[in-house]
């Protein structure tokens, strides 16, 4: 291979690892809009959960074929994928939201634009093209790079990793050792950082830099009594319980992992949550859960949490507003009254890693 022809692999392969982030952003939106969870979503597709996440996370591993299935599952058109991707491939920057409206109409308008060129009399394409943009010149030269894509992909990628607890509390992020590890320039991940701030994952420093939040008794303590208040106030006016759907087989098993367990909790009070007609409980529930999620990876001092949330959970799905109420205190209370060694425990784990 020449280095040409390399040259021009690597470029299609960025475009389309930037038009799969893209495509992963729409579909997690529209998935949510509908209140539809991951786990119920996946069954529609008929692809595993992890791979929805796959998908929605922009992994450029993920097959084009499968976000078209998504797209089409959730009323999209496939326009999301295509038009980006010849932009991009154009070296034309168009802010990120534009992609993530409804492209239904721009589809139609450019499907009648090219029908309309085909039944043109000009000897050529591009005399027709003038000939519709009252003969002015097409612009050919390159506008910006996009980076709002880029930030975008650096977000998803980063987020991934403070969930997954890599980067223990009170950590720095260096926002140039971050460039150089995702291959890009400060900007694109300063706008990613900056982004993750407004979710109270990453926090500012004085001098203006990064740093994951130092995470104490205290603040364990609130944002677990926070979430039992929201799912407390979804609880009082959820309808359709139904939707929840029942248990995971794989809750039956008291030797779970702490990743698993900790993923179907977050699961759990999604769907409990998405049954509220108030869309604010959802938003929130989701927030608060990600910020719990590295002490939910910590509860090994909390025994049979796999058979506690399988209860929970069918409480929930079977309508019982009393009993499911009463679980959500007990579970809740749980860890309120072990909130130091959980915190212990995770800051062991930091250290240890």
């Amino acid at each position: 291979m020449s280095a040409s022809q390399g040259n021009a692999f690597d470029e299609g392969a960025s475009i389309l690892a930037e038009v799969k982030s893209i495509s992963g952003r729409r579909i997690e939106e529209r998935r949510r809009r509908q209140r539809i969870t991951q786990e119920q979503f996946a069954a529609i597709v008929g692809i595993g959960v992890r791979w929805l996440r796959e998908i929605e996370s922009g992994n450029p591993k993920s097959r084009i074929d499968d976000h078209i299935a998504c797209a089409h599952a959730l009323g999209l058109s496939s326009a999301h994928l295509l038009i980006p991707m010849m932009l991009l491939e154009h070296h034309m920057h168009v802010p990120r939201h534009f992609f993530l409206d409804d492209m239904f109409e721009m589809e139609r308008l450019t499907v009648e634009f090219i029908a309309s060129l085909i039944c043109e009399p000009s000897s050529s394409p591009k005399a027709a093209v003038a000939d519709r943009l009252d003969k002015a010149p097409l612009h050919e030269e390159p506008l910006m790079a996009p980076e709002t894509v880029t930030a975008d992909r650096i977000y998803r990628e980063l987020k991934q990793l403070i969930l997954s607890g890599e980067p223990p509390p009170a950590a720095p992020l260096v926002v140039q050792a971050l460039a150089e590890r995702y291959g890009t320039s400060i900007a694109p991940v300063r706008d990613a950082l900056h982004r993750l701030v407004g979710e109270r994952l990453v926090s500012v420093q004085g001098g203006g830099g990064f740093a994951m939040p130092a995470m104490t008794r205290v603040r364990a303590y609130n944002l677990y009594s926070w979430h039992a208040d929201i799912v407390r106030a979804a609880l009082k006016v959820m309808v359709r319980f139904e939707r929840i759907g029942p248990p995971p087989p794989f809750l039956d098993d008291d030797k779970l992992d702490s990743v698993r367990i900790a993923d179907a909790t977050a699961e759990l009070f999604t769907r409990i949550c998405a049954c509220s007609p108030n869309d604010e409980h959802l938003d929130a529930i989701i927030i608060v859960g990600e910020r719990l999620h590295i002490l939910r990876l910590c509860e090994e001092v909390i025994s049979r949490r796999a058979q506690e949330l399988r209860i929970l959970w069918s409480s929930a799905c079977a309508g019982n507003r009393r009993e499911t109420g009463a679980a959500i205190s007990q579970y809740h209370k749980r860890r309120l009254v072990r909130v130091e060694q959980i915190v212990s425990t995770m800051l062991l784990a930091s250290i240890a890693d």
